[in-house]
């Protein structure tokens, strides 16, 4: 099965897409994680 230059085009555009949301999702549970570990205090800030 030979793909042409549309369906090339159309196969990297749904694959870049959902990469870079499940990217993003990944860093939004990161960040939820570390704030959840170093949580700030303010007495410890003064």
């Amino acid at each position: 099965m030979e793909l042409t230059n549309m369906q090339f085009g159309i196969l990297m555009l749904v694959f870049g897409m959902g990469l870079t949301l499940l990217t993003l999702y990944v860093l939004c549970w990161v960040m939820r994680i570390l704030t959840s570990v170093f949580k700030h205090n303010k007495e410890s800030a003064e």
